[in-house]
């Protein structure tokens, strides 16, 4: 057997900034149907990929997705426009996320004639959508462009230390999208109501930290000064205004010293007489 030439590559050591916009970012956001996902990524200016209906209530871009080959032509267009900056979006909108998996799905099974992705047996059908997925989504989450995905949630029934039973809304996805989405995202927000005893009305919020009952989570840029809101109003204005408040600024961020790596950690003096010496390390933030 020929031996494969391996092709030197060109490296890139150019100093790679933080970005620190979050319209750059990599979302999801989960809720329940109609609770408000679909209007505020409007107003954050996405161009919808549209795997569902219900849209129609509101002025947008976007295109309808019809099955998989036409969600990769999508995709590839958006990125070939992208690098050619014709693209006039600053971020891509994919609802629901649910269901552009699910037509992934069809398509291999389509393809491979199969009736179930369990057909063929080992988990190879069930392979072959994840990694048909990940050849599409991968590619557009590195374009340089924004992406927030929409799901629905589910209510899953678990067992807390005491064995007493307590009710997640988790992201109703299946476990080969969520593989591929939970390391992608950034920010990960749950869309919902709550009741405001104060008000004495029920107000919609977006939750931006985990609890025992929803899942949520954002990761931070280096030398963030402030983090979200446990909750926020329900309103893209207000998530963006929340989250550039945190912003320490180009400036800012210059003035960090660098981490010193070459520098070895000097020992600790042996102690002397009767006089105590106290260690000291270094605080983690």
């Amino acid at each position: 057997m020929k031996r494969e030439e391996v092709k030197r590559v060109e490296l890139d050591f150019t100093h790679h900034d933080i970005d620190s916009n979050i319209d750059a970012k990599t979302q999801l956001w989960c809720g329940e149907k109609k609770i408000g996902k679909t209007v505020n990524a409007n107003r954050a200016g996405a161009y919808f990929l549209k795997f569902e209906a219900g849209h129609s209530h509101i002025k947008h871009h976007g295109v309808t997705i019809q099955d998989w080959n036409h969600m990769r032509s999508v995709a590839r267009e958006i990125i070939l426009q992208k690098r050619e900056g014709k693209f006039p979006f600053d971020k891509v909108c994919i609802d629901t996320l649910g269901e552009c998996y699910k037509r992934c799905g069809d398509w291999i099974l389509e393809k491979y004639s199969l009736m179930h992705e369990g057909d063929l047996g080992h988990g190879k059908g069930y392979a072959l959508i994840e990694n048909a997925f990940r050849e599409v989504i991968m590619p557009l989450s590195n374009a340089g462009l924004g992406v927030i995905f929409l799901a629905h949630t589910d209510e899953k029934e678990l067992k807390d230390g005491r064995n007493e039973s307590y009710k997640k809304q988790v992201a109703a996805l299946p476990k080969g999208c969520s593989r591929t989405i939970g390391g992608m995202v950034d920010l990960l927000l749950f869309f919902t109501v709550q009741w405001n005893e104060t008000s004495e009305k029920w107000e919609r919020v977006i939750k931006t930290a985990p609890t025992q009952f929803y899942e949520a989570g954002v990761r931070y840029p280096e030398g963030w000064t402030k983090r979200l809101p446990a909750e926020v109003p329900m309103s893209w204005e207000a998530l963006k205004g929340a989250w550039d408040s945190g912003n320490p600024g180009d400036e800012v961020r210059a003035k960090q010293p660098e981490p010193k790596t070459e520098e070895k950690e000097k020992p600790v003096p042996e102690p002397q007489g009767d006089i105590p010496v106290r260690k000291t390390g270094t605080k983690l933030g």
